[in-house]
Parts: C-alpha cells; sequence; structure tokens
C-alpha cells in the first residue's frame, strides 16, 4: 500500500501558504515512489479565504500517478464547509476553507493531470465579471467532489461551475453549484456526473455537446432555476441519464430509469443559498438511486461527508430540518435526519 505523504497549506505555520508554490516543488513520479502526496489545506485565512490571482495549477510534467498512487487536495477535516457556503444569513463569512477567484480569465482550479483528486472545498468567483469558472479537468481518472462551486457568471458568457469535456472517467460528484452560466460543462467525454446539485445558472445547468455520439453518465442530479434548460445535448445523447430530477421538462428528454420533471423543490434557506434539501420537500427527497455498489462510481455520503441512507436523496445533500440560531446576525442550518453532525 502506498504511503500517504501529508503537507499543509496555510497562511502561517504550514509547510506552504502559496499552493502553485506547492505544486511546484511537490511534483515527482508517485509510481516509482509508491506515494500519496495530500495536501491538507486549513481555514486560517486573514481575509477569510485564499486569494486566486492567477488559477491554483495541477499540471506539473514531473507528476506520474496512477490508481493507487495520486494527488489528494482536501479541506482539513475541522475547516470542512457544513452544506451550506457561509455561517451566517448576512453571507460575509465563509464556513469553510473558501478559494476566491479575483481577477479575470481564470479558473480556481486547473486540474491537468490524471489520478487527481479535488475535494471538501469552497470555490468561488466574484459574481458578473469575466472569470472562467470553478474547476477545469483536462486530464482523465480524476475525482472532484464535495465542493462548493459559486458565483461564474454574467449570463453573457461561458463561466462554468466544473468542466470536464474531452476527458474520460471522471467521477464528479456531491457538488453543489449555482450562481454560473453553465453548472457542468461535458462532451466527448465518458464522465460520471452523479450526485450534484446545480440552482440558478444564467444559460444551461448540465450542458453535453460535441459533433456526434453519446457522452456521460448521469444520474441522481437536482436540477433547477436554469435560464435556458436545466439539461441539453447538443448533436449527442447522454451514455445514461437516471433518477435525475429537474425543474423543468428535460430530465426525461432521453429515456432512462426514475427521471423526474417539473418537480419544486424545497431547500432548507434558498434565500441565502443555503442548498440543503429541506424535509418537506417532495421533488427529490427519497427518489434517488442507492450508489452504495454502483460499478462506476461508488458513494454513500454527501456533500458535506454524512451517511447516507435508503432511500438515497437526489441531488448533493441528505435532507435537513430548519433550524434557525440566533446569533446576533442569525444563522440558517440545516440538520440531517438523525445523522448529521451528532443530532438524534
Amino acid at each position: 500500500m502506498a504511503d500517504i505523504i501529508t503537507k499543509t497549506l496555510k497562511e502561517s505555520g504550514g509547510d506552504y501558504s502559496d499552493f502553485n508554490a506547492w505544486e511546484s516543488d511537490r511534483a515527482r513520479n508517485l509510481v516509482t515512489a509508491d506515494e500519496i502526496e495530500k495536501l491538507v489545506i486549513y481555514n486560517d485565512w486573514t481575509d477569510g479565504y485564499y486569494e486566486v490571482a492567477t488559477s491554483c495549477n495541477v499540471d506539473d510534467a514531473s507528476w506520474t500517478t496512477d490508481s493507487t498512487r495520486y494527488i489528494w487536495i482536501t479541506a482539513n477535516t475541522t475547516d470542512r464547509h457544513d452544506y451550506w457556503a457561509w455561517t451566517n444569513t448576512d453571507m460575509d463569512t465563509y464556513s469553510g476553507v473558501a478559494f476566491k477567484v479575483t481577477e479575470s480569465y481564470y479558473y480556481g482550479f486547473n486540474v491537468n493531470i490524471s489520478y487527481t483528486r479535488l475535494e471538501g472545498l469552497i470555490i468561488t468567483g466574484v459574481g458578473g465579471q469575466n472569470q472562467y469558472g470553478g474547476i477545469d479537468i483536462d486530464e482523465d481518472y480524476c475525482s472532484i467532489s464535495h465542493n462548493i462551486v459559486f458565483g461564474f457568471g454574467n449570463g453573457s458568457s461561458n463561466r462554468y461551475g466544473i468542466k470536464a469535456d474531452f476527458v474520460d472517467y471522471n467521477k464528479i460528484y456531491n457538488n453543489i453549484i449555482y450562481d454560473v452560466d453553465y453548472g457542468y460543462r461535458g462532451g466527448y467525454s465518458d464522465n460520471y456526473f452523479y450526485g450534484n446539485t446545480i440552482v440558478n445558472c444564467y444559460v444551461y445547468g448540465i450542458y453535453i455537446s460535441y459533433t456526434s455520439g453519446e457522452d456521460d453518465y448521469l444520474k441522481n442530479n437536482l436540477v433547477t432555476d436554469s435560464e435556458l434548460a436545466d439539461i441539453i445535448a447538443v448533436n449527442v445523447d447522454p451514455k445514461a441519464i437516471d433518477y435525475c430530477s429537474t425543474g423543468d421538462e428535460t430530465a426525461d428528454d432521453w429515456g432512462g430509469t426514475g427521471n423526474r420533471v417539473n418537480q419544486t423543490f424545497s431547500f432548507v434557506d434558498k434565500s441565502h443559498d443555503n442548498l440543503q434539501l429541506a424535509s418537506d420537500d417532495t421533488g427529490a427527497k427519497g427518489y434517488g438511486a442507492d450508489t452504495s455498489s454502483d460499478p462506476n462510481c461508488p458513494y454513500n455520503d454527501d456533500v458535506s461527508y454524512e451517511s447516507r441512507s435508503t432511500p438515497y436523496d437526489i441531488g448533493a445533500t441528505i435532507y435537513g430540518e430548519v433550524v434557525t440560531e440566533i446569533d446576533g446576525r442569525g444563522i440558517s442550518r440545516g440538520i440531517g435526519r438523525g445523522i448529521a453532525r451528532g443530532v438524534g
């Protein structure tokens, strides 16, 4: 079994304070070394976020990886978000490790090395400006999960939450994506896009396009409030689409099993961007497929690493009860069904 070599990214007191400096310094042949390179990121930034003035790149040619010796980029366990990007209804403090893209024409992360695992982060732009998007995947066999991506879009440009076209076998699951032009962009690709929640896209929620053929596997996705269509495939068909639920009529345009259309969804606090599914939801709660033994992309937790139980909910979250706590500003928080945050 490969050894896990852990480095830390912090503003102070860590191994690194600059993401790209870590990547340049640590890139090597992990297969020969029989190692996993793990970067643990802490939430100690003075401004409350890591400023991405240029993209965080995983692209050094010195990397060599495979399925058991890979790059693992993750939030520190105690610094993860909790379903929601914010800690309060003023939406002025991030709830976990956040990367904020502040300059135009950059992604939050460019992932150009196969077998990269990127998880547990908040990735945001400056809404209405020209950041390219949250995550651009340019290689195969990556895992992108448990992230909250938002604030990339102006309605007139191609700004993506997650982009993964012309690549294959990437597992993209348990992500919340909102307030972007395109939630997910695929095409000429065989990716597994499972269990994601996509809300309020200024163009399309899920967009798959190429000249012909079949691309991507879609399962357990909740998509709603897209300007043009929640799911669209241009000149292609999804290889499979099952147990997806949309606010418009598009989820069942390609057949499949368990798809739901024209649904109305209930969230814990949508007006403050808390997109955890609410306990009174009738559009996605309990209508998902059990993916714990899925042959392509098995998972049994949600975006906040809480365990799922059957019947699975469609989307990135298990459902939660709405609990309002007052701390001088107000917190709107969803508590999971007896298993989230130790609440019975």
